[in-house]
């Protein structure tokens, strides 16, 4: 009897169990959440390029003005310098190519603008003529065409230098009475800017006048300067005819 009864409380207790089991079930998992994906990041537009404003444009242009200006300014400086300087003359010629370097020593000057070394080179090259040191001016002028001159730099300068030459000769042989003619075609050569019988004349002046040494310098400044490979090509033949003969 214990038996049965011990029995039949464990299989109460078991089904008590079971059914406490099957009305309490354990919910399932939820299933994550999908990460929402951040969209591609966007480049950032380039700013666009900034205009100028009024005033800005209004403040480039007064600079503009400012250095053509200062050019010209320090154009008439070096012009109303020299023709200050020069030496009065009667001779009318002479007078006439002092004005004609005024003018273009103006217009040289300002093509220089903003390169110091050109501007010392030039005032000192026209420091020498007013001072009466033709042949240093001569060759001053000369290494001033050495440099690296833009074309319209080089097309003032040669008019100024030509004008130049023009006037050194006018005053240092215009007096030699067997070469006048002469001269007169060295002069209007070299003024209308014909090198090529310049030369010539040159060359001919040289060779039948009675100079003195100073005479004699400035004509060899002055056909150096117009075939300026002529010497060198005569220093080189001489070294060269050394060197085969050292006795």
């Amino acid at each position: 009897m214990k038996r049965m009864l011990l029995s039949l409380l464990l299989a109460g207790t078991a089904g008590f169990l079971g059914c406490s089991k099957s009305s309490d079930p354990v919910p399932p998992t939820a299933p994550e959440a999908p990460q929402p994906v951040e969209p591609p990041s966007t480049p950032e537009a380039k700013a666009p390029p900034s205009t100028p404003t009024p005033d800005a444009t209004s403040a480039l242009t007064e600079q503009a003005n400012a250095v053509v200006k200062e050019a010209k300014v320090a154009a008439t400086g070096l012009k109303d310098q020299f023709m200050a300087s020069l030496p009065s003359s009667s001779d009318a010629t002479l007078n006439e190519i002092g004005q004609e370097i005024a003018t273009r020593l103006g217009a040289t000057t300002e093509s220089f603008q903003g390169e110091q070394g050109l501007q010392d080179q030039l005032t000192g090259a026209v420091e020498s003529l007013l001072g009466g040191q033709d042949a240093e001016a001569v060759g001053l002028f000369g290494k001033l065409g050495e440099a690296k001159l833009t074309p319209e730099q080089k097309t003032v300068y040669d008019d100024l230098k030509n004008s130049v030459s023009a006037f050194v000769v006018q005053r240092n042989f215009s007096s030699l009475s067997d070469s006048t003619t002469e001269v007169g075609k060295i002069v209007t050569a070299l003024r209308g800017g014909d090198t090529a019988t310049a030369l010539v004349q040159l060359k001919e002046v040289s060779s039948k006048a009675n100079l003195t040494p100073q005479q004699s310098e400035l004509l060899s400044g002055l056909v150096d300067q117009y075939t300026p490979g002529l010497k060198d090509a005569g220093k080189a033949a001489a070294e060269g005819i050394k060197s085969l003969n050292p006795f």
